[in-house]
């Protein structure tokens, strides 16, 4: 079909084209995009070579809107051709799926690998709603005791204590001597060493 299909007009609509195709004296033209469709045409209107007009000018229009054409890859790899094989945008939904499916089975390593929680995610790019969603679904957390090292004698100035990740650290570092964070429900506990 790529070498003969099309009569007289067969190398010629190879080299433009690109596409196997076969078409017949009754206006028929049947074109094939290997491993991804077959298109059926009919024109009865037939140029000097016995191939439907409307038929071939639709395959060339065809490869000009997408990426079909057997060279296209290898000499137009930059080209702003539509390639519908291609799965677009799809990389952050498949993270999404592997992190949904890594919790569901148990599997740390991918989840670790992630880094971040959907609490985390929905917090960065200033999602309200859905961050109160997911606060509003969890567990309650239980707030981890302060741990002064002063009080052990150390000559060091640290301290670590607990505070509520949604506090800036301004707020932090103006909380009260006690370490109470000015919320009364904790939503994240972290240590933060000031």
């Amino acid at each position: 079909m790529y070498s003969c299909g099309m009569y007289d007009l067969s190398g010629k609509f190879a080299f433009q084209v690109g596409l196997p195709a076969k078409s017949g004296v009754s206006g028929v033209l049947i074109v094939v995009v290997p491993n991804l469709m077959g298109i059926a045409l009919f024109s009865p209107l037939l140029d000097k070579t016995g191939n439907p007009n409307r038929g071939v000018a639709f395959c060339k229009k065809l490869i000009e809107k997408f990426n079909f054409h057997n060279y296209d890859s290898l000499l137009h790899a930059d080209s702003l051709k539509l390639d519908p094989r291609q799965r677009v945008g799809n990389r952050d939904t498949e993270l999404v799926v592997s992190l949904l499916f890594a919790a569901k089975n148990g599997d740390l390593e991918t989840i670790q690998r992630w880094g971040r929680t959907p609490l985390d995610e929905a917090r960065q790019f200033n999602k309200l709603e859905c961050v109160q969603l997911l606060e509003n679904h969890r567990p309650e957390r239980k707030r981890q005791p302060e741990v002064d090292e002063n009080d052990e004698g150390s000559d060091s100035e640290t301290t670590v204590s607990a505070y509520d990740s949604s506090q800036s650290i301004s707020e932090v570092a103006t909380a009260p001597e006690d370490g109470e964070p000015k919320s009364d429900k904790i939503q994240d506990q972290a240590i933060i060493i000031v």
